[in-house]
């Protein structure tokens, strides 16, 4: 069965359980990059749990909270030339592309807006089609330290009568 490849993008998305360095985990064997995409409209997620993506719920931890519907997302470099993964940082007016060495970073990077698309890979799951999904592009805003802010300029407030020598 031949399925047509339709990327789908989501702009301001919130990510989860970040482990793009690939770590040993309870739930990870070493080396798969993945994180999880939360799908906020609810009728997306329905439609794409329909169409075969893994949607899964997150159980509310407090009383306060609801339920988010979410899916697992793989990152993956092996097929890099058919599939190639673009991840930027934007820092400031700055754009990093980063690569299979420095991705790792984003598990810990103070993360304020993320875009990105994703890409459907379809398998046959005993004749019951299901969709797994491939980061494909990405762009990660970081939120930017009133000092880092500051000091990256070059001017750093100072004239030369401020000058101790």
């Amino acid at each position: 069965m031949t399925k047509s490849y339709k990327n789908i993008t989501f702009m301001d998305a919130q990510i989860l359980f970040k482990n793009f360095a690939g770590e040993e985990r309870k739930f990870n064997p070493a080396g798969n990059r993945n994180f999880c995409l939360v799908i906020e409209d609810e009728v997306q997620a329905q439609q794409m749990f329909e169409e075969g993506w893994n949607v899964r719920i997150l159980p509310p931890r407090t009383d306060d909270e609801v339920a988010k519907h979410y899916i697992p997302v793989t990152v993956s470099y092996r097929n890099n030339d058919s599939f190639p993964v673009c991840v930027y940082i934007v820092d400031g007016n700055q754009r990093t592309l980063l690569n299979e060495d420095t991705i790792g970073r984003l598990d810990h990077a103070d993360i304020a807006t993320v875009d990105l698309t994703i890409r459907p890979r379809y398998w046959d799951d005993n004749g019951r089609t299901k969709i797994k999904a491939y980061l494909k592009t990405m762009y990660v805003t970081l939120n930017v330290d009133e000092l880092d802010q500051r000091y990256a300029s070059g001017d750093y407030g100072m004239t030369s009568e401020d000058a101790p020598f």
